[in-house]
């Protein structure tokens, strides 16, 4: 991330909790230590379907 590779972002919530010590996050790594120094995203698009949405970000 750090490299500012990401082009985009798709995320879907749903209404299921999943987790756990071993469960895979959505971004893995060293990561930023201030929201100031992170990867801005813009909102592109959001829809819905049934009981979940997807936001789609654009760098």
């Amino acid at each position: 991330m750090k490299e500012n590779l990401v082009d985009e972002a798709v995320i879907t919530i749903t209404p299921y909790l999943v987790g756990g010590i071993t469960a895979t996050t959505l971004v893995d790594g060293d990561g930023f230590s201030t929201v100031v120094k992170s990867i801005r995203l813009k909102l592109k698009n959001v829809t819905k379907m049934k009981n979940e949405v997807i936001l789609h970000y654009e760098n």
